[in-house]
């Protein structure tokens, strides 16, 4: 159970956590049927009925990524160019983008070696670097951001340095997400 919630049976995976302070790993996908909204200034999850009462106004936006995986993404814009960016609440940076941007980015100055970043696959050079210019994510404008670039990285990604300045409203069954700027932030 998780709050009021019974949850299905599933198969789960134990491993040994490199995050002392998180308990595990739960995908929206297993509340399929339902709206979860995630208030990351609040650091609250809340669970609802996808009723029409519940939904969010809008569109909301689709699911970015393969068929089969398909991830909850916002849009990212900059520089007359939009990205699917994938949320990622286990990555503690702002955004992220792959190494191989770099040229295309209107940077502030060269990007500068700023460490490694473990994935499944392996470890991977980052770099960190400043944006010229505004980026949107989302209902948010960020001015003049610092980014990260990771060689090998996929896809845009927005990570908790901008998470935690929005509310974000999962319909996992849909493939929809709605994002609103946080009061709180």
């Amino acid at each position: 159970r998780i709050g009021d919630i019974t949850m299905p049976s599933m198969q789960i995976a134990a491993f040994p956590s490199i995050l002392p302070d998180r308990g595990g790993v739960i995908s929206p996908n297993t509340f399929r049927g339902r709206l979860l909204t995630l208030d990351f200034a609040a650091s609250e999850l809340r669970i609802a009925d996808k009723t029409p009462a519940n939904t969010p106004p809008g569109d909301g936006y689709a699911y970015s990524g393969e068929t089969h995986h398909p991830l909850p993404s916002l849009p990212v814009s900059l520089h007359g160019q939009t990205y699917a960016a994938h949320l990622d609440s286990g990555s503690p940076a702002a955004l992220t983008f792959p190494y191989t941007m770099a040229a295309s980015l209107p940077l502030a100055g060269t990007p500068v070696a700023a460490g490694h970043a473990r994935f499944v696959d392996g470890v991977h050079d980052k770099y960190s670097a400043q944006i010229n210019g505004d980026v949107q994510v989302g209902p948010l404008t960020l001015h003049n951001p610092e980014i990260s670039l990771i060689d090998g990285l996929p896809f845009v990604n927005v990570g908790m340095g901008v998470l935690r300045q929005m509310t974000i409203t999962l319909d996992p069954e849909g493939r929809r997400v709605w994002a609103s700027a946080s009061p709180r932030s």
